[in-house]
């Protein structure tokens, strides 16, 4: 199998198992990498009394169906073709309340934290706008991240979308960027390219951001499979899976500051949420 850190191309891709994936370089046809989960952690739907229902029920405003989930904490192993593990991918709980991605960590075999991939939950729940770049492209900004140990940003998650009368337009050309990970001086360490599924990784992009960049690639494709199942209704959710023992030292308080964010943040999406929905029945 071959080094993973080393394709200057890669894409991750599902397998039958819940949680498990390939990492492969689609321009070789090499499998890089190996994805499986060691800790799934248990789901909840929320559940309300009748006379809650009635007493929340807002017709003008309807709780999004992510909301009602609690999904649970993932740990995801990555490794290569020696079955070496390269690093973990631990995913935060999404408790009940909001509908944002949550954020991850991502450690290093030795049990040291090598990065972290996080959200700004505010904006992301924000409608898409930003600057109209020479391709006529909207840049959103400011969302998604990927940071070092000490959280200092290495790269922000720049989506590029046509919000003109035509998007397919833009979309179907294939040499033109829908996401940018840039760094703080502006080089762009990776990209991917019109509707493909690849990030194209710059040359001169270190071991230490290579690895932060797979993470985030995994991320995306493990986001993918599970709300496609919460907002599809789906009974079909990746099972339970008790780990032996703690999957690294350090495991039990490395989600701790992100959990206290999660908690002051869903007051505010609620009362944010509410507003926006008052606003369009008002005007309606």
């Amino acid at each position: 199998m071959a080094e993973v850190f080393e394709a200057p191309q890669f894409e991750v891709l599902p397998l039958a198992d819940d949680l498990h994936f390939v990492v492969r370089n689609p321009g070789t046809g090499d499998d890089l990498a190996t994805v499986r989960p060691v800790l799934v952690g248990q789901w909840q739907r929320e559940e309300v009394s009748l006379f809650g229902r009635i007493r929340r029920f807002k017709p003008w405003a309807p709780l999004p169906e992510l909301c009602k989930h609690h999904v649970p904490r993932m740990v995801l192993q990555v490794a290569n073709g020696r079955n070496s593990p390269l690093f973990l991918l631990d995913r935060a709980d999404k408790v009940i309340g909001h509908p944002v991605v949550p954020d991850s960590v991502v450690v290093a075999p030795d049990g040291g934290v090598a990065g972290h991939l996080t959200t700004d939950h505010d904006k992301e729940c924000e409608p898409p706008g930003g600057p109209v770049d020479s391709d006529g492209m909207t840049q959103i900004r400011g969302r998604g991240h990927l940071r070092d140990r000490e959280y200092r940003v290495l790269c922000e998650v720049v989506t590029r979308v046509d919000l003109s009368l035509n998007p397919r337009l833009i979309d179907e050309r294939s040499d033109v960027d829908m996401v940018r990970l840039v760094g703080g001086d502006g080089i762009i360490w990776a990209r991917m390219i019109g509707t493909g599924r690849a990030l194209h990784c710059a040359p001169q992009a270190p071991r230490g951001l290579k690895m932060l960049l797979v993470a985030h690639m995994v991320a995306k494709a493990v986001d993918k499979q599970i709300y496609a199942a919460v907002s599809g209704g789906s009974p079909r959710l990746p099972e339970p899976l008790v780990s032996a023992g703690e999957p690294y030292r350090g495991y039990e308080d490395v989600h701790a500051p992100y959990m206290r964010y999660q908690d002051e943040f869903i007051p505010r999406y609620e009362a944010q949420r509410e507003s926006r929905q008052r606003r369009a029945a008002s005007s309606v």
